[in-house]
């Protein structure tokens, strides 16, 4: 059986290892200003070159804290349904591989800090062919991101404590989807998400209502029956593969997706239609 609290424990290990991993005086700090609130502001700025060598070198400091770790080593043994020994072993193994050794530059992070506390306040990263783009304003985060031509905002607004908004534009499609969830007790959440998407003037919308339980188990998978990849037949997979199409056909989520496609078809072979009309 997986728990969710073993995952979540997992996850904020790899996390606490990666802090505890960076060096800051790996860091060049310098004075810069950057846009906040629509008022420039002057920050701390805080940069990190990314090259072979120094994403490598980070690596190799995070799977020795990890390694050192016997509860992260024993939580994911039990996730993965491996023996402990491997695990350690696999983690161990790549501590034995030749260190990189290669300085090209990949990228730069830059992190923006302010006052007393070192606020976060802003993140930069750029790559070759991306760049990512963090501001935090009082109640909202802007994020952009920029790939050769391909644009994408999100703009995350905190509204209270139980709701939050998330507005993005991909290309020339926008969206908004709202969440907002409430604890009932120390054990029970519900909540509600609506969402909705703009493209060529058509709106489409989604509203779903959720309930969360604090440490409910995931269930067991059963693999009895499990074979290796290598001893499946032609006609095993194709079974298999029917069985998926099936499944996928009478599912809830193919419908909804059928029915949006199909109003969405309409529209643009109504539009197509009198396109040509009008040319006629």
């Amino acid at each position: 059986v997986i728990k969710t609290d073993d995952i979540k424990f997992i996850v904020k290990s790899y996390k606490d290892a990666l802090l505890d991993s960076l060096d800051m005086s790996e860091f060049n700090e310098s004075s810069d200003k950057i846009e906040i609130d629509g008022k420039e502001v002057s920050v701390t700025k805080l940069q990190y070159e990314l090259t072979v060598k120094s994403i490598d070198k980070l690596s190799r400091k995070i799977v020795k804290k990890l390694v050192k770790n016997k509860k992260f080593i024993s939580k994911l043994a039990e996730i993965s349904k491996a023996d402990e020994d491997d695990i350690k072993e696999g983690l161990e193994s790549y501590l034995d591989t030749e260190e990189e050794d290669d300085s090209t530059e990949l990228g730069k992070i830059n992190i923006y800090v302010q006052g007393i506390n070192n606020e976060l306040v802003g993140m930069d990263i750029k790559g070759e062919n991306l760049t990512i783009k963090v501001r935090k304003n009082e109640n909202e985060t802007n994020v952009e991101l920029k790939s050769g031509d391909t644009k994408v905002t999100l703009d995350i607004i905190k509204e209270n404590d139980e709701s939050f908004k998330i507005k993005f534009k991909i290309g020339e499609v926008t969206g908004e989807i709202s969440v907002t969830e409430k604890k009932l007790d120390s054990k029970n959440i519900s909540g509600k998400i609506e969402a909705s998407v703009k493209v060529d003037g058509e709106k489409l919308g989604l509203i779903s209502n959720y309930k969360i339980k604090i440490g409910a188990k995931i269930a067991d998978i059963d693999i009895k029956n499990a074979k290796k990849t290598s001893e499946i037949t032609q006609s095993e997979l194709e079974e298999i593969s029917n069985k998926l199409n099936t499944n996928l056909l009478n599912s809830k989520l193919y419908n909804l997706i059928a029915s949006s496609m199909r109003q969405y078809q309409n529209y643009s072979n109504s539009y197509s239609d009198d396109y040509y009309k009008y040319y006629e």
